[in-house]
């Protein structure tokens, strides 16, 4: 059983379906640039480079570098996160969403928006789903759309494209959904091809 930073047992499962296996047949050099580069996070990590440690728990995550194994991929998220590494929190967070222990989607959605409040702009584009949803607390689809802005304001790609999708919904006003439409124009510009790809679906059906 694996032990969490403060000594507390972790008996926890995984659901296999939503995390693929990592390839045994790997070619030799990727195998080697994977393991290099997993060193180089363990190094930095042993030095107290908390971003190195949540890297290092992607390697286990993913079976690149390390041999793939959540429960140790978690203990390292948890040792950024706690150490305030944002994508730590928001590493750690995404981990628990597919684990199978009944309390596990609330601890992930509290990871996700503790990375959001120490800079995760990743954690902030979970936190305005589950804000929307309503996991910590009642459903405020006006926080989740506001954090969402300023989430798109900040760069993050994916965020942007959500919110564009969302201001194009057919309930939105004309204004929401010229918005909708300069944005994406926007983020295509930028050079986001998925922006592109939605962009042209959507006048492809107007």
């Amino acid at each position: 059983v694996a032990q969490s930073a403060s000594g507390e047992p972790i008996p926890r499962s995984y659901s296999e379906s939503h995390f693929p296996r990592a390839d045994p047949e790997k070619p030799a050099d990727q195998f080697a640039r994977e393991q290099a580069k997993a060193d180089a996070s363990a190094a930095a990590c042993d030095r107290g480079e908390w971003a190195a440690c949540a890297d290092l728990g992607s390697a286990f995550e993913r079976g690149e570098g390390r041999p793939q194994n959540r429960l140790v991929a978690e203990l390292l998220y948890r040792k950024a996160c706690f150490a305030a590494d944002g994508e730590g929190c928001t590493r750690l967070g995404a981990l628990l969403r597919y684990s199978e222990g009944e309390s596990d989607r609330q601890l992930a959605a509290y990871f996700a928006e503790r990375g959001c409040t120490l800079g995760s702009l990743a954690g902030c584009d979970t936190t305005a789903a589950d804000l929307d949803i309503g996991i910590l607390a009642p459903s405020d689809p006006k926080a989740a759309d506001a954090l969402r802005r300023s989430t798109c304001e900040r760069g993050w790609a994916e965020t942007c494209r959500t919110l564009a999708a969302l201001l194009l919904a057919h309930e939105r006003t004309l204004t929401e959904q010229n918005e909708g439409r300069a944005l994406l124009d926007r983020q295509c510009r930028k050079g986001d091809a998925r922006a592109c790809d939605d962009a042209a679906r959507h006048w492809e059906y107007l």
